[in-house]
């Protein structure tokens, strides 16, 4: 089984997701370092597709890299 994740990821579940338990993510969550789980109420299995806005802001505005390395890779000056 793999080591626990070293980063501080953003697990976002669908609290309405036919497709997967609420366990999964939960289970992902312990399996990480630090980590923040947080349920879209109101969200079935393709959360991103049905709520694209309030997705976006959640990820945008999770703290996930230092913000000297936020930019790397992207195709932006």
């Amino acid at each position: 089984m793999p080591s626990a994740a070293r980063a501080s990821p953003l697990i976002l579940y669908a609290g309405e997701d036919s497709l997967l338990d609420r366990q999964v993510a939960e289970a992902g969550l312990a399996r990480c370092d630090d980590g923040e789980l947080r349920i879209i109420d109101g969200a079935s299995h393709r959360l991103h597709i049905e709520q694209p806005e309030r997705i976006n802001a959640k990820i945008l505005g999770f703290p996930s890299l230092p913000e000297k390395d936020a930019g790397q890779g992207s195709q932006t000056p």
